[in-house]
């Protein structure tokens, strides 16, 4: 069964958990008429689902069955046991399951202080034709594993509540995690590990709690 995330705040609208099954969480608007000011209907809802790409030793080469990659849906980022030199690949299908327009941003919650020094997340993000939208991910750039990193943002996302025949994602995103390897944290980080000879104090990370948030608000008029 896919698995579905969903999460909803009244200034923000954020998924915080991957929850199984299919869940909707809807923010209603009044509806009202105040002289020259018209307040509209509006219904925030959003869909989406997680994938990993399957590599056993986590080496960025992925694994394949048949010539294809396997796609596995998950409810969570599953990272267990990572070392330096690990990779880790994700796809993330959002569809803005709602009646009205959204900006769409994505991020991280729940990331442990000692992984913030050494994880790195790089992204790209793909139409639902699978045509590459510019900037809406990292830019080919490697950034630290922080809490509230957005490394996925989409803006106008088009509500696809009341379509005869909505459909099942309007973007992907594709993004990798990375432990990185104590020569490119002494570039990324010299002055955390300019002076380091090892990366001891980093191993058996506990990620346990890292949560990924789709945060979907109202798209400017």
């Amino acid at each position: 069964m896919t698995k579905r995330i969903l999460v909803l705040s009244i200034a923000i609208l954020v998924i915080t958990a991957l929850a199984a099954g299919s869940v909707a969480l809807a923010w209603f608007t009044t509806s009202a008429s105040y002289r020259d000011i018209i307040v509209t209907t509006g219904v925030i809802e959003a869909e989406a689902d997680l994938y990993y790409y399957e590599d056993f030793d986590h080496d960025g080469v992925l694994d394949e069955v048949n010539g294809q990659e396997v796609l596995i849906p998950i409810v969570s980022p599953n990272i267990y046991d990572i070392k330096p030199g690990d990779i880790y690949y994700y796809r993330l299908d959002v569809l803005n399951a709602g009646s009205i327009d959204c900006d769409l941003s994505v991020y991280f919650d729940g990331i442990p202080l000692l992984a913030r020094d050494v994880l790195t997340v790089e992204s790209l993000v793909r139409d639902d034709s699978e045509q590459e939208i510019i900037g809406a991910g990292t830019s080919g750039q490697r950034q630290s594993l922080t809490v509230d990193l957005e490394f996925a943002a989409v803006n106008g996302l088009e509500g696809t509540k009341y379509d005869q025949n909505p459909p099942q994602k309007q973007c992907s995103i594709y993004f990798k995690i990375k432990f990185e390897l104590l020569e490119d944290l002494k570039l990324l980080l010299p002055s955390v590990f300019g002076e380091a000879e090892d990366l001891n104090d980093y191993q058996n990370i506990d990620l346990s709690e890292m949560k990924i948030v789709v945060n979907l608000t109202q798209a400017a008029s």
